[in-house]
């Protein structure tokens, strides 16, 4: 996951995050790459659904990915 900040045609900039999403090798390999503006989110923003997905206590900050692009691909082996 990469995060780097983007330009605007004004000169100001914004997050911008690109994650990419890897399953399988050769013959069977599947990515998705999602793009989009990122924001970062204390727990307390964070919906109770997601929240009740993770266990424990150790995260207390998110990132918050809008996603803008995305591109998936698989290869002809790929199995959906």
């Amino acid at each position: 996951m990469w995060a780097w900040p983007r330009w605007h045609t004004s000169g100001t900039t914004w997050p911008w995050l690109t994650m990419t999403i890897t399953e399988g090798d050769r013959d069977a390999h599947v990515v998705v790459l999602v793009e989009g503006s990122a924001s970062v989110v204390v727990a307390a923003g964070v919906p109770a659904e997601v929240l009740a997905a993770v266990t424990g206590d150790w995260v207390v900050t998110w990132i918050r990915l809008t996603a803008e692009r995305l591109l998936s691909y698989a290869s002809e082996g790929a199995v959906p």
